[in-house]
């Protein structure tokens, strides 16, 4: 006897039964797998997935790195309020630019870039900068790649390496940025206007650039920390930074508290908590959504935020 198909979903053809899955958030994913083995089945499927990256159906994601989480990234889907452990880096649309850092070799800095397509899983050299960086902040913007100096905000360092996507050039730029030494963060945009940072000079205050005068100015603070067995609020430090949907994300971190016991002593706390503002609403009102999983806690090595665009 011949094998009888079953349908992904009773009484609709199969290729619009994958579309109508296609549209769940990722997030939902591991509940999804659990309805029926051929739905399990299609979402581990190499048709599903690439359904959805040909469609820009990636979702919206936040991908951190921790210094507790054994060098793997977690992926936090904003609509599921859910975290999820990566094994390795998911086939979205869109590609990674890196640039400068430095080796044995070379300790005062690198003047080389790459640039990594997910989609192919290839890393390409790009054409070296006109100026090696050494411990540099990256900001895509307006259509390039700005690379900017450590020591952006001291005399006679006002420049910043920009890399045009279009044609595949460097030049070097004067004051883009009148960034200071203690904007430690590599500044984040919402939308195309939206350009924000963090002072962490004492205050850890939260800073947006004025696009037309090019001026920066304060919005609020990085909020404190509060422990279930700590009376007093804590400052964090060592966290991450990111803005994702209209939102900026502040993630893990340490703080230090202050043990009374015998001699007294500090105790570094490494923390999994989330908080997410809306910088446009002021004064900010902070909130705390789904902390990290597993072992990711504590000083934040990298984040970046990924969201879907219409391509309606």
């Amino acid at each position: 006897m011949g094998s009888l198909h079953k349908a992904i979903i009773p009484g609709l053809p199969d290729d619009l039964a994958l579309r109508c899955l296609a549209k769940l958030s990722h997030g939902y994913h591991g509940l999804v797998e659990t309805v029926s083995k051929t739905w399990r089945d299609l979402i581990r499927s190499s048709d599903y997935a690439n359904y959805k990256t040909r469609e820009g159906l990636c979702g919206n994601w936040l991908f951190v790195l921790t210094e507790g989480s054994n060098n793997e990234w977690v992926a936090y889907d904003p609509e599921a309020d859910r975290w999820h452990p990566l094994s390795k880096i998911p086939s979205v649309h869109g590609k990674i630019y890196v640039a400068g850092g430095r080796n044995l070799a070379c300790t005062r800095g690198l003047a080389l870039a790459e640039v990594y397509d997910p989609v192919a899983d290839k890393w390409e050299e790009l054409p070296p900068m006109p100026h090696p960086q050494m411990d540099c902040l990256g900001l895509s913007y307006k259509g390039k790649f700005h690379v900017l100096s450590e020591q952006v905000g001291l005399p006679d360092q006002n420049t910043s390496e920009v890399f045009s996507l279009s044609d595949e050039t460097w030049c070097t730029m004067e004051d883009v940025w009148p960034l200071s030494r203690a904007m430690q963060f590599a500044v984040q945009m919402i939308g195309y206007n939206r350009v924000y940072t963090v002072v962490d000079w004492g205050e850890s205050l939260i800073k947006t650039r004025d696009s037309e005068k090019g001026e920066w100015y304060n919005i609020g603070s990085v909020p404190s920390v509060v422990l279930p067995d700590h009376s007093r609020q804590l400052e964090a430090f060592g966290y991450g930074f990111a803005a994702l949907q209209n939102e900026l994300y502040v993630i893990g971190g340490k703080a230090l508290k202050w043990e009374q016991s015998g001699a007294g002593r500090f105790d570094i706390v490494k923390l999994d908590l989330v908080r997410v503002c809306n910088p446009l609403v002021e004064p900010l009102k902070w909130r705390e959504t789904r902390p990290m999983i597993g072992s990711a806690r504590g000083a934040v090595l990298g984040c970046a935020s990924m969201e879907e665009v219409s391509s309606n």
